[in-house]
């Protein structure tokens, strides 16, 4: 993925259009419309059984339980598509549009235009538009257009600024990370989906309600894992206040989350980061590791922050929280991964630009970055410039050593400087410069000149044509984290002080 233009090497995300309230979601890309007489104009195009019929440019449902209009001939298998409808005169019960038969959108209640991604992973080739409970409505302008990531960056605003957002493969194991109708009553809890607006803009978070029977108020589902774990769900307040995560296969493993106060209460194993969205939505994050090869995440209503794991009380079976976008990964937590009924995995993020020696001048000059490590996972990590091996480079890095970031500058193979640097947290962001010219070398972090170095050879003219988000040589140490501000100097007449501070 290209990230920079011809005729720059600054990386300035603020200009970008901002996301969702996470801040997550690719960019994408829409495609033609592949529906036919999606304004439904006649009654060709599409099937239409018992209890569907269109009238005056409108597909009416009247009591519809389980019964698709359907349309055919489409190639769904592997691909993410943006589907649009307008659902009016709503009377009662739900409707949702499947694409290929098993992998639907949310379920809808309220006239309105919604609009909604859904990626294909099961092959069928028809369009259904299906009313379930009763449903009596009106169905207008579905459209349904290819979405392909348009190749720019992701930007990320969970802290409220923008920063260039670089993340590593990774896969949810929630297999329904929105639909928690597929999730398993755990005691006496209940569920109503689409309840509110949920982070991503849209009617479809769910309200988890407590019960009036005392017992555990909760859901689960089962995943295959094991190791060091990631769980998390985003939540907002409701009657309640207070949501607790937890693994049914463990006994102990448990964590408490305060959505009121925006803080993480007690816990047993587990530990524990609350992130606030906006809104009162919060993303609720516990990491711990799993010995067992199955664990079953639990999502439960707690009456307080200092609640004890899975403590049995009752409800009014019509107070409760509401729930979204749970996830389930290994090692640390990433961004938000949609699921609707298997596994999803998330590609590999990679950024470099080639072919700019005239941009960068190798003889002098300056590389400085702002970022932040996504965890301190002591891997190594980079950002460089180099002649695409490791013989030539200037590179800045996140170390094997903990909250440890490190620069360094190789000309043919040998170092002419290096140091490592302990910072307070390499999560948060920090301001780094490495200045390199013939015989000094300095290196500033955070407004402070740290490093010199008054030997060492530089670069010939030419030399350093690339700038990297790994080692300096594509595939290696790949960089992951997030980076606000990104840019190279030709010359070392910089108050790096100030750049840094």
């Amino acid at each position: 993925m290209s990230l920079l233009d011809d005729v720059s090497i600054v990386v300035t995300p603020n200009g970008y259009k901002a996301g969702t309230l996470y801040g997550v979601l690719p960019t994408y890309a829409e495609g033609i419309d592949l529906v036919n007489n999606g304004g439904f104009d006649s009654g060709s195009n599409w099937s239409t059984p018992s209890s569907w019929e269109i009238i005056d440019g409108k597909l009416e449902g009247t009591n519809v339980n389980a019964v698709s209009t359907t349309q055919g001939g489409f190639l769904f298998l592997g691909k993410t598509f943006l589907v649009t409808y307008t659902l009016s005169d709503y009377v009662q019960g739900n409707v949702r549009v499947y694409l290929g038969g098993t992998q639907p959108t949310s379920n809808r209640s309220a006239n309105g235009t919604y609009s909604e991604y859904i990626t294909i992973t099961t092959a069928n080739t028809t369009l259904y538009i299906q009313g379930i409970s009763n449903f009596t409505g009106n169905i207008d302008n579905i459209s349904v257009k290819e979405a392909t990531i348009d190749n720019l960056p992701r930007v990320d605003y969970t802290d409220g600024t923008s920063s260039l957002l670089v993340e590593p493969q990774r896969t949810n194991t929630v297999t329904y990370s929105e639909d928690f109708s597929q999730w398993t009553i755990d005691g006496n809890a209940s569920i109503t989906s689409n309840a509110t607006t949920s982070p991503d803009g849209t009617e479809n978070a769910t309200k988890l309600i407590a019960g009036s029977s005392s017992g555990r108020q909760a859901i689960k589902l089962n995943n295959t894992s094991s190791g060091d774990l990631a769980v998390s769900v985003f939540a907002k307040k409701g009657e309640y206040s207070v949501i607790q995560l937890s693994d049914a296969r463990n006994a102990t493993a448990f964590i408490n989350f305060d959505l009121l106060n925006g803080s993480v209460g007690s816990s047993s194993v587990m530990t524990g980061e609350i992130v606030s969205l906006g809104n009162d939505w919060y993303k609720c994050i516990a990491t711990y590791n799993s010995a067992s090869n199955i664990i079953s995440m639990r999502l439960s209503i707690a009456e307080s922050s200092t609640s004890a794991r899975l403590v049995n009380f009752s409800g009014n079976g019509t107070d409760g929280i509401y729930i979204w976008g749970a996830q389930l990964e290994d090692s640390y937590p990433t961004s938000y991964i949609k699921t609707s009924g298997s596994t999803v995995t998330r590609n590999q993020e990679t950024y470099e630009k080639t072919g700019i020696s005239d941009l960068i001048n190798s003889e002098e000059g300056v590389l400085f970055v702002e970022m932040a490590a996504l965890s301190d996972d002591v891997t190594e990590r980079y950002i460089s410039l180099s002649d695409g091996s490791l013989n030539n480079r200037v590179y800045i890095q996140f170390t094997t050593t903990t909250n440890q970031i490190k620069m360094g500058v190789t000309k043919g193979g040998s170092t002419q400087a290096s140091r490592p640097e302990t910072v307070s947290d390499v999560t948060e962001f920090n301001k780094l410069a490495i200045s390199y010219s013939q015989d000094l070398f300095k290196f500033y972090v955070n407004g402070s000149l740290v490093f010199t170095d008054s030997s060492g050879d530089t670069f010939t003219a030419n030399t350093l044509n690339r700038l990297n988000f790994d080692v300096g040589t594509s595939g290696f140490s790949k960089f992951f984290g997030k980076v606000r501000k990104l840019q190279v100097y030709k010359t070392t007449d910089i108050d790096l002080a100030a750049l840094t501070s």
